[in-house]
């Protein structure tokens, strides 16, 4: 298990990569969460995550903003060997927990906590969404596809899925201004498909891959919805982590 500036550097770095600005925190006494998105109208992707380690003193709804300076506080105590704890306001009773504290020999530097303007997280009901097909990805077939997206990138930056025969595709079509195809790219993903998988949708190629290559050396599953959705399981040790992925019709 990590401590609670690991885990917030492991939530950092996944937060970054998809360019989400503020992470809201629910902690409570059964588990401390995590969530996020990364444009709250024009939502392209939602991040829940869940640490696998509760942490009793943090407890309440709150927020951690400005990511790129609480990740330079965490890397520079760690490299310092120095030591980091809670800090609260004593102006209420009981005192209200309000940010972190960093010590070195060095000196101190504290960082506050988001109380308003958290974001809204719009949560889906238990069973909302239909997973039609789960798989785990495979690093050749992720880093294939991957290749192409960057060969077809001036032309199209999104794809789509596709199943045939029992195989899930990956499919990126680029098309002229008269809408004829002038290139395309089609790869398969999965196999063991016992439905039809034909969401009506696109996804960027940037977002999916940015998750992917983040968690490069950890369990990772992807699931899939006709429904137009995907998410992408990852399992980093410290942290669970569902990333949600509406489509969108280009």
């Amino acid at each position: 298990m990590g401590s609670i500036t690991e885990v917030f550097a492991d939530v950092i770095s996944y937060a970054r990569s998809q360019k989400i600005q503020v992470v809201r925190i629910t902690g409570t006494k059964r588990a401390t969460l995590f969530e996020g998105v990364d444009n709250a109208k024009n939502c392209r992707i939602c991040m829940r995550a869940v640490a696998r380690q509760i942490f009793d003193q943090l407890i309440g709804r709150f927020g951690i903003e400005d990511l790129n300076l609480l990740k330079k506080l965490i890397e520079t105590n760690k490299k310092m060997n120095g030591t980091a704890y809670y800090t609260y306001c004593r102006f209420f009773n009981p005192p209200l927990l309000d940010g972190l504290r960093f010590e070195t020999e060095y000196g101190k530097s504290k960082y506050y906590f988001l109380r308003d303007k958290l974001p809204q997280i719009l949560v889906e009901k238990e069973d909302a969404i239909k997973w039609n097909f789960t798989f785990v990805p495979e690093e050749i077939l992720i880093e294939g596809f991957r290749k192409a997206a960057r060969v077809h990138a001036k032309l199209e930056r999104n794809f789509v899925i596709r199943s045939a025969d029992g195989k899930l595709f990956f499919e990126i079509e680029a098309e002229d201004d008269y809408g004829l195809p002038v290139s395309s790219a089609k790869f398969c993903m999965a196999h063991g498909l016992t439905c039809d998988l034909n969401p009506p949708v696109h996804w960027q190629c940037s977002t999916f891959f940015k998750i992917i290559w983040t968690a490069r050396k950890c369990k990772k599953l992807v699931s899939i919805s006709n429904m137009g959705v995907i998410q992408i399981y990852v399992d980093t040790g410290l942290v669970k982590y569902e990333f949600v992925l509406p489509g969108f019709k280009s």
